[in-house]
């Protein structure tokens, strides 16, 4: 099993060839990734924002506006009701208010609910001149559903920080307890009753952890599935998840930052790069995969991956 210090060591070299061949020796002036402006010096520099891009975990709201973006992003959904579209819904549902409870006291709840926020997102529908149902109908339920019981644990914890630290405690980079983020997660996709969330299954629940700025957790999607599948064998979600979480442990850094140099690998997408000069790398993810395996398969290890054994005085 090839160790996750070599995979690492490999995906960030892997990366500067990808953006070298997509951009040249391209390094912009700034770069603002999540509300913060850095000024990479270096083609290493760019990559290197790119795979530790770690929003901050912000108030309830945030998590709120979080939890709409991650919903309905997955395979045909994700054209259907577009990040840009679930932003919009996003300011429509919250408006000015502050907290979730003054949100739910506004609009209501449980059916209620689900009707003020089909409301609120039916003249966005309109302008998109969409005519997807059932996507639209399960996303609206999802959002309602999700307002709902993020007002709950609004109102048990002060902060997500608070609720967060309760359910996985003080987590170590490079000593992650993956069966213990898991068991976590499972709290959120696995609900049921009146209670489940719709679309919240095992990856988009653990994305949205992810996204909300929890640097143990990472998601097993297309991409980074395929990796792991061809370096390691592992073809379901949880398996991919806890094998990701072991690897970067063994590199000594945060999953999620493992989590997103695999992505990139197999989107080529260093989309935080000014929009007149993005575009995504030349090929097929599929391609990138089986050469970013092909490359780890022949690589050795560092000096350091294997020390020589000490030496035994006679």
């Amino acid at each position: 099993m090839t160790q996750g210090s070599i995979i690492w060591r490999e995906a960030n070299a892997f990366l500067e060839t990808l953006y070298v061949e997509t951009y040249g020796d391209y390094v912009p002036a700034t770069l603002e990734i999540n509300g913060t402006v850095h000024h990479p010096k270096s083609v290493a520099d760019v990559v290197r924002l790119h795979v530790e891009d770690t929003p901050v975990l912000g108030g309830w709201i945030a998590v709120y506006r979080m939890f709409i973006s991650n919903l309905p992003n997955f395979s045909s959904y994700a054209t259907i009701v577009s990040p840009i579209i679930r932003a919009t819904i996003a300011n429509a549902i919250i408006g000015t208010d502050c907290r979730l409870s003054a949100i739910v006291a506004r609009l209501g709840r449980g059916e209620t609910l689900q009707m003020a926020v089909r409301e609120l997102a039916e003249p966005i529908r309109i302008s998109t001149a969409r005519k997807d149902g059932v996507v639209w109908q399960r996303s609206i339920k999802g959002f309602a559903q999700g307002l709902e019981w993020l007002t709950g644990l609004e109102a048990l914890y002060p902060t997500p920080a608070a609720w967060v630290g309760e359910q996985i405690g003080e987590q170590t980079r490079g000593a992650v307890q993956g069966e213990r983020m898991w068991a976590f997660a499972e709290t959120i996709f696995n609900r049921r009753g009146k209670a489940k969330l719709t679309l919240m299954g095992e990856a988009i629940t653990v994305n949205f952890l992810k996204d909300m700025g929890l640097l143990p957790f990472v998601k097993p999607d297309t991409f980074t599935m395929r990796i792991i599948g061809a370096l390691h064998g592992e073809t379901n979600e949880k398996g991919t998840f806890l094998e990701m979480i072991r690897c970067a442990n063994d590199a000594d850094i945060w999953p999620r930052a493992f989590d997103r140099a695999l992505w990139l690998i197999g989107s080529g997408k260093f989309h935080y790069l000014p929009d007149d000069i993005y575009r995504n790398a030349a090929g097929k993810g599929e391609a990138r995969i089986a050469a970013f395996a092909a490359r780890v398969g022949s690589s050795g290890p560092t000096p350091d991956d294997n020390p020589p054994p000490p030496t035994v005085q006679p």
